[in-house]
């Protein structure tokens, strides 16, 4: 189901959990055949020792893509081993819903997509406007502290997009001084 509404240009997810299909000016698509690596959401979850001190217990990318793991050198700090049978997506635009279970910590998270399309009002249902709405379930017997972090890579979407996150600076007149009094 793609986030974003009538119009708007658009940034796909797939089943898998992943971003792929990618454009933000409309018409003009950048269809990605697989999941755009750095465009993640990141589950992390801590537990509380006998010292009292919080401990990261566990933290993965949120997709479930095979793709994503091979050795490719970007990015190799992030764990994308997330098994495709711990993932349940149901899409029906507008809205989606990807559930992960963590049975480890018998853990639940869903991630509620919702790209607001409101009925007779093509105004306000052509913004580039899209929701994730969280929810957590831990049904152990620890607390748990959550945390989600989002990431998102440069760029519109367009062919030259690999191209668009490069920063640089042009010499835009050159003047040797000798007009200068």
């Amino acid at each position: 189901v793609p986030c974003g509404t009538i119009g708007s240009g658009s940034i796909g997810r797939d089943f898998r959990g992943g971003f792929c299909k990618f454009g933000l000016r409309p018409g003009i698509i950048e269809q990605k055949i697989d999941v755009v690596k750095a465009n993640q959401f990141i589950l992390t979850l801590r537990q509380k020792k006998e010292d009292n001190l919080w401990q990261t217990v566990y933290q993965k990318v949120l997709c479930a893509s095979s793709s994503l793991s091979s050795g490719r050198e970007e990015l190799v700090s992030w764990d994308f081993s997330f098994p495709p049978d711990k993932l349940i997506y149901r899409g029906l635009y507008p809205r989606s819903w990807t559930y992960y279970s963590i049975s480890e910590f018998n853990f639940t998270l869903c991630i509620r997509q919702i790209s607001p399309v409101i009925p007779n009002d093509y105004e306000d249902s052509s913004l580039p406007v899209t929701l994730f709405i969280i929810d957590a379930e831990n049904r152990s017997d620890v607390d748990l502290q959550v945390a989600i972090t989002f990431t998102f890579r440069n760029g519109t979407g367009c062919q030259k997009w690999c191209s668009e996150n490069i920063c640089k600076t042009d010499i835009f007149e050159e003047n040797d001084g000798s007009s200068l009094g």
